[in-house]
Protein backbone atom coordinates (compact mmCIF):
# COMPACT_ATOMS: atom_id res chain seq x y z
CA UNK A 1 0.00 0.00 0.00
CA UNK A 2 2.54 2.40 0.84
CA UNK A 3 5.56 1.42 0.37
CA UNK A 4 7.72 4.30 0.85
CA UNK A 5 11.03 4.91 3.62
CA UNK A 6 9.04 6.74 6.95
CA UNK A 7 10.42 8.08 10.46
CA UNK A 8 7.67 6.84 12.90
CA UNK A 9 6.84 7.84 16.64
CA UNK A 10 10.20 6.49 17.84
CA UNK A 11 13.58 5.13 16.18
CA UNK A 12 12.21 3.21 13.69
CA UNK A 13 12.25 2.90 9.87
CA UNK A 14 10.84 0.43 7.20
CA UNK A 15 7.98 0.46 5.29
CA UNK A 16 4.64 1.76 5.79
CA UNK A 17 2.47 -1.12 4.17
CA UNK A 18 -1.55 -0.63 6.51
CA UNK A 19 -2.17 2.51 8.43
CA UNK A 20 -5.43 2.92 10.15
CA UNK A 21 -6.55 6.40 10.39
CA UNK A 22 -7.41 8.18 13.54
CA UNK A 23 -11.51 8.34 13.01
CA UNK A 24 -11.24 4.49 11.60
CA UNK A 25 -12.27 1.47 13.33
CA UNK A 26 -11.29 -2.18 11.76
CA UNK A 27 -12.33 -5.67 13.19
CA UNK A 28 -10.08 -8.29 12.10
CA UNK A 29 -6.71 -10.01 11.68
CA UNK A 30 -3.80 -8.34 9.93
CA UNK A 31 -0.32 -9.89 8.62
CA UNK A 32 2.01 -7.16 7.06
CA UNK A 33 4.68 -7.45 5.29
CA UNK A 34 6.51 -4.38 6.59
CA UNK A 35 5.76 -2.19 9.08
CA UNK A 36 2.03 -1.11 10.31
CA UNK A 37 0.67 2.07 12.33
CA UNK A 38 -2.76 2.09 14.24
CA UNK A 39 -4.25 5.80 14.99
CA UNK A 40 -7.63 4.36 15.02
CA UNK A 41 -9.57 1.52 16.97
CA UNK A 42 -8.12 -2.07 15.82
CA UNK A 43 -9.77 -5.25 17.84
CA UNK A 44 -8.16 -8.46 15.99
CA UNK A 45 -4.29 -10.07 15.84
CA UNK A 46 -1.66 -7.72 14.16
CA UNK A 47 2.00 -9.60 12.89
CA UNK A 48 4.24 -7.36 10.98
CA UNK A 49 7.41 -8.40 9.43
CA UNK A 50 8.97 -4.92 10.84
CA UNK A 51 7.79 -2.50 13.09
CA UNK A 52 3.85 -2.16 14.57
CA UNK A 53 3.03 1.56 16.12
CA UNK A 54 0.21 2.69 18.28
CA UNK A 55 0.02 6.64 18.18
CA UNK A 56 -1.47 8.75 21.02
CA UNK A 57 -5.39 7.77 19.22
CA UNK A 58 -4.60 4.17 19.00
CA UNK A 59 -7.03 1.57 20.73
CA UNK A 60 -5.58 -1.63 20.26
CA UNK A 61 -7.62 -5.01 21.41
CA UNK A 62 -5.48 -7.33 20.10
CA UNK A 63 -2.37 -9.64 20.57
CA UNK A 64 0.80 -7.99 18.23
CA UNK A 65 4.18 -9.56 16.74
CA UNK A 66 6.79 -7.67 14.95
CA UNK A 67 10.07 -7.10 15.18
CA UNK A 68 9.70 -3.77 17.07
CA UNK A 69 7.10 -1.87 18.66
CA UNK A 70 6.26 1.94 19.79
CA UNK A 71 3.22 2.50 21.92
CA UNK A 72 1.72 5.45 22.19
CA UNK A 73 -1.57 5.33 22.60
CA UNK A 74 -3.40 2.07 24.30
CA UNK A 75 -2.99 -1.75 23.85
CA UNK A 76 -5.23 -4.34 25.72
CA UNK A 77 -3.32 -7.52 24.57
CA UNK A 78 0.32 -9.05 24.51
CA UNK A 79 2.81 -7.72 23.02
CA UNK A 80 6.07 -9.78 21.71
CA UNK A 81 8.80 -8.43 19.56
CA UNK A 82 11.58 -9.73 18.41
CA UNK A 83 13.82 -7.02 19.17
CA UNK A 84 12.98 -4.10 20.73
CA UNK A 85 9.52 -2.78 22.73
CA UNK A 86 9.06 1.56 23.17
CA UNK A 87 6.29 2.59 25.73
CA UNK A 88 6.26 5.98 25.63
CA UNK A 89 4.86 9.15 27.85
CA UNK A 90 0.80 8.29 28.30
CA UNK A 91 0.90 5.19 26.82
CA UNK A 92 -1.05 1.76 28.54
CA UNK A 93 -0.64 -1.19 28.14
CA UNK A 94 -2.66 -4.11 29.83
CA UNK A 95 -0.66 -7.85 28.89
CA UNK A 96 2.43 -9.29 28.99
CA UNK A 97 5.70 -8.19 26.94
CA UNK A 98 8.08 -10.54 25.52
CA UNK A 99 11.18 -8.33 24.26
CA UNK A 100 14.93 -8.25 24.22
CA UNK A 101 14.73 -4.49 24.78
CA UNK A 102 12.28 -2.50 26.92
CA UNK A 103 11.59 1.27 26.95
CA UNK A 104 9.56 2.56 29.21
CA UNK A 105 8.82 6.39 29.56
CA UNK A 106 7.58 8.45 32.76
CA UNK A 107 3.85 8.62 32.88
CA UNK A 108 3.27 5.15 30.96
CA UNK A 109 0.34 2.28 32.93
CA UNK A 110 1.74 -1.10 32.10
CA UNK A 111 -0.29 -3.99 33.96
CA UNK A 112 1.34 -7.38 32.71
CA UNK A 113 4.38 -9.63 32.81
CA UNK A 114 7.76 -8.85 30.93
CA UNK A 115 9.64 -11.64 29.60
CA UNK A 116 13.07 -10.33 28.67
CA UNK A 117 14.82 -13.28 26.87
CA UNK A 118 18.57 -12.92 26.04
CA UNK A 119 20.39 -13.46 23.13
CA UNK A 120 21.35 -16.83 22.29
CA UNK A 121 24.64 -17.94 23.85
CA UNK A 122 27.72 -18.64 22.46
CA UNK A 123 27.16 -22.38 23.10
CA UNK A 124 23.77 -22.60 21.93
CA UNK A 125 21.83 -22.24 24.96
CA UNK A 126 19.48 -19.38 25.20
CA UNK A 127 18.63 -18.16 29.08
CA UNK A 128 15.91 -15.63 29.78
CA UNK A 129 14.39 -13.75 32.50
CA UNK A 130 10.90 -13.27 33.40
CA UNK A 131 9.05 -10.34 35.92
CA UNK A 132 6.52 -8.84 37.09
CA UNK A 133 7.26 -4.84 36.74
CA UNK A 134 7.32 -3.48 40.06
CA UNK A 135 9.65 -0.84 42.14
CA UNK A 136 12.21 -1.92 44.54
CA UNK A 137 12.22 0.14 47.82
CA UNK A 138 14.31 3.20 46.49
CA UNK A 139 11.99 3.62 43.23
CA UNK A 140 14.69 1.77 41.00
CA UNK A 141 13.08 -1.33 39.42
CA UNK A 142 13.76 -4.74 40.26
CA UNK A 143 16.74 -6.58 38.58
CA UNK A 144 18.27 -3.33 36.99
CA UNK A 145 21.91 -2.39 37.71
CA UNK A 146 20.77 0.37 40.47
CA UNK A 147 18.47 -2.12 42.09
CA UNK A 148 21.17 -4.92 42.37
CA UNK A 149 23.82 -2.55 43.91
CA UNK A 150 21.22 -1.67 46.74
CA UNK A 151 20.59 -5.09 47.25
CA UNK A 152 24.36 -6.41 47.41
CA UNK A 153 25.20 -3.60 49.71
CA UNK A 154 22.62 -4.51 52.69
CA UNK A 155 24.54 -8.20 52.21
CA UNK A 156 27.39 -6.56 53.08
Amino acid sequence: MFGFGVKKEGAFEGRLNCMIGEESRFRGDISVNGSARIDGDFEGSIVATESVIVGKCGVVRADVQARDMVVAGAVAGNLRAHDRVELHAGARVDGDIETRTLVVDEGVTFNGKCAMPEPVAAEGAAVGKTGSVGRGENGHAPGTEAETAREESFRR
